[in-house]
């Protein structure tokens, strides 16, 4: 971008303008059952095809909404033990989670704590990000060796740039080239990458993304990836 936004003005957009400007009230419309969501089952059922789900003991959702992916994973894990922080700014969400029994711990990642979790999610948060070097280092230092991170990312490989999208406030975009390098870079193996979801050339005939349509798809405008920390 030739003019990035400043830090001051994206904490002011996500702590008081983004849901606002979503049109919906968002904890309300969100408050239903979690595995009915059909993002959350498909990202979920990614993540287990490669971790057993009592492997997660400690897990952080950064950017996490209604969190309805984290809450599935606590369904699947031995007793519902799953500890669940999130990273949401403003206050929108805090009266949701405390019902779930979801620690808040901060607006934004990263935040000051010696915290570690063994398992952080992230569905379509890092393209947001101000500093990405940064928040990739920070994500390194929370992870411990042998943990993971998942990652979902609209995926600009394909059609994207030929097409009238309007996607923001992105600020990076992201191949599975690109993502897993950047991962790499800090110390992370890819275990899995993909696309997924309907194509962005699919989507602009017009076609809806229904509850049937989240799967793997060659071309598919999501990518969702698995990293280990191993260093």
């Amino acid at each position: 971008m030739d003019t990035p936004p400043s830090h001051q003005t994206l904490l002011d957009y996500y702590e008081t303008r983004y849901w606002a400007e979503s049109g919906r009230d968002a904890p309300a419309a969100c408050r239903c059952d979690f595995a009915a969501d059909p993002r959350a089952q498909h990202q979920t059922a990614f993540i287990l095809q490669c971790i057993e789900p009592n492997r997660i003991s400690k897990m952080l959702e950064i950017g996490a909404g209604p969190a309805h992916a984290s809450l599935l994973l606590r369904a699947k894990s031995e007793q519902g033990a799953l500890d669940i922080a999130v990273c949401e700014p403003g206050f929108v969400w805090d009266r949701y989670y405390k019902s779930y029994g979801i620690r808040k711990v901060a607006d934004f990642f990263p935040w000051e704590t010696q915290e570690r979790f063994d398992f952080v999610h992230t569905s379509h948060w890092l393209e947001h990000v101000l500093n990405l070097d940064h928040t990739l280092s920070a994500l390194s230092e929370a992870i411990p060796n042998g943990g993971n991170v998942f990652v979902e990312v609209p995926n600009t490989e394909h059609y994207y740039w030929r097409l009238p999208e309007r996607d923001r406030p992105h600020i990076h975009f992201f191949t599975r080239t690109s993502l897993a390098k950047a991962f790499r870079n800090r110390g992370f193996s890819c275990v899995r990458i993909g696309e997924f979801g309907i194509t962005y050339a699919q989507r602009n005939m017009g076609i809806q993304v229904t509850d049937d349509n989240y799967g793997e798809c060659e071309k598919g405008f999501w990518i969702r990836a698995l990293f280990e920390k191993v260093c």
